[in-house]
């Protein structure tokens, strides 16, 4: 059993609540990671006659066969800018947990939010990690698609902890699967900060938050019965309790890195990008 729990389908109940609530036509999930949770998200759809859309550069074999043999479920294989640019966002509920940095995040909020407009959607959209570490600091998993302008200083082979701006040696880190800005705060850094950028550029939307597993976010217009779903599901896990209980998470998983670390030093770093 893994110590960490990091995964969307940790808020499976939360998700599928929210679903049930609104009733969307059609479900856009940006991220499917193993895919476990593009599972569940297949079957309230395959129930309730939706479609569901899953956008990843990496799909497992499992959703690649799934979707083979679905009408209703259709498997974009890239990037969710090109997507969102072309077919375009036609989903009024969207789940977005892809790559966590600002250009990436605040150009998929845009461009979804281009696609409601345009087709007279009031949509929901959920924001995984809105919490930390990638609230105030973003993440990389292809630095090389970002452009240079939004392209943070980062470091592969340095992690993170707890009440740190700066990176440090240990921490939580990717192992080399993606990148961390070396700073955390300022301009244009992180989930939590392209949130509040892009709900400064329009103040018709609202945000809701559960601060658990690195934080759950929600958007939707203001006075809209998807805000009201979104208050009344996320209304019991916005307490101390749940922010205490998620603060203790992180440290003990940091001591559990820390005596990892020392026990079994790594063999080798990865090289810097």
């Amino acid at each position: 059993m893994p110590l960490l729990l990091h995964s969307l389908k940790e808020f499976d109940e939360i998700i599928l609540a929210l679903l049930a609530r609104v009733g969307p036509h059609s479900v856009l999930e940006i991220g499917s990671e193993t895919g476990a949770f593009s599972d569940k998200l297949f079957r309230f759809c395959a129930e309730s006659g939706s479609e569901l859309v899953t956008v990843e550069p990496s799909p497992s074999p499992h959703l690649i066969e799934l979707a083979s043999e679905s009408d209703t479920f259709h498997l974009y294989h890239g990037m969710s800018i090109s997507y969102l640019v072309d077919p375009g966002c036609r989903s009024d509920f969207a789940i977005i947990d892809g790559d966590h940095n600002y250009y990436t995040v605040y150009s998929e909020l845009t461009l979804i939010e281009q696609g409601w407009r345009a087709r007279g959607l009031e949509g929901i959209a959920i924001l995984h990690d809105v919490g930390w570490p990638c609230g105030r600091r973003d993440s990389y998993y292809q630095p090389t698609v970002i452009p240079a302008e939004s392209l943070h200083p980062h470091r592969y082979d340095l992690g993170v902890t707890l009440d740190t701006s700066s990176l440090i040696s240990g921490g939580f880190r990717g192992n080399g699967h993606f990148a961390r800005a070396t700073h955390e705060g300022g301009p244009r850094n992180g989930v939590l900060t392209t949130v509040e950028d892009f709900l400064l550029a329009h103040p018709e939307y609202c945000f809701y938050v559960v601060e658990a597993v690195f934080g759950l976010g929600a958007i939707a217009l203001k006075g809209t019965a998807g805000e009201k779903a979104i208050r009344e599901v996320f209304s019991a896990y916005d307490n101390q309790l749940i922010r205490r209980l998620e603060r203790n998470r992180l440290e003990l998983y940091l001591k559990v890195i820390e005596l990892q670390d020392t026990l079994y030093p790594p063999f080798s770093t990865p090289p810097e990008p």
